[in-house]
């Protein structure tokens, strides 16, 4: 998968990149602020249609900024491209990317995490039965949680709130009793791949002024080298 600036350097001539690109491209509404990603041979064309109402999933929510592009050398890696821009790791790699963009158009931290919640990152909490998974997928599994799922979640609680909750329950009810608690910001109970509670204390030993999160690991008791955590 090859971007515009990375075919140039290659050698494609413009006319060689508008003849056999595919492109993956994030649009931005000017309505609402909210991203939408998609994937074409013709972007002139299908900025135009997302502007004028001819695509179903956009319909309405116009009128929308151009905002980041890909080119790739085939469709297939265009699609492939769409996926990750649209999952949770993906999502920050715009904002990478888009730093100084979003700076000055305003963006807050909590519209970029309600797109992710939107798309279903927080949703993974709730870790599926694994029986029959290998001991690595359980690994994976929580480590995403531990890495990514749950800290996003309380980084939302915090941003509602203004602080971070007590336990992980607070994500599941508002025992706050707080008008700003929008949750639940989780599905279920939180526990890892192998049926354990994660831990959570706030404020962190392992990470000053934040949090520490981890699980027991494989063997299900804490201390130990096999534990994951969100700390280095």
């Amino acid at each position: 998968m090859k971007t515009l600036f990375e075919l140039k350097e290659r050698g494609f001539t413009p006319l060689e990149i508008k003849n056999h690109a595919f492109y993956t491209y994030v649009i931005m509404s000017k309505k609402d602020g909210r991203w939408y990603t998609g994937s074409t041979n013709n972007l002139r064309k299908r900025f135009r249609e997302h502007n004028n109402n001819k695509v179903f999933s956009t319909k309405g929510k116009g009128p929308f900024e151009l905002i980041y592009y890909e080119a790739c050398k085939n469709e297939q890696d265009a699609r492939i491209r769409e996926k990750y821009l649209k999952s949770g790791m993906g999502k920050r790699y715009l904002k990478n990317r888009l730093k100084r963009f979003l700076s000055l158009t305003g963006f807050t931290l909590i519209e970029i995490m309600l797109v992710v919640v939107i798309i279903g990152i927080l949703a993974a909490m709730v870790v599926p039965r694994l029986a029959g998974r290998t001991e690595q997928a359980k690994i994976a599994v929580t480590t995403a949680d531990v890495k990514t799922n749950i800290p996003l979640a309380l980084d939302l609680y915090e941003l509602d709130i203004g602080t971070y909750p007590a336990t992980l329950n607070d994500l599941k009810s508002n025992n706050v009793n707080s008008e700003s608690w929008r949750g639940p910001y989780t599905k279920g109970s939180p526990k890892d791949a192998w049926g354990k509670t994660y831990y959570y204390t706030c404020p962190g030993t392992h990470n000053n002024g934040d949090y520490d999160v981890y699980s027991s690991g494989p063997d299900g008791q804490p201390g130990n080298d096999d534990d994951i955590h969100n700390w280095e």
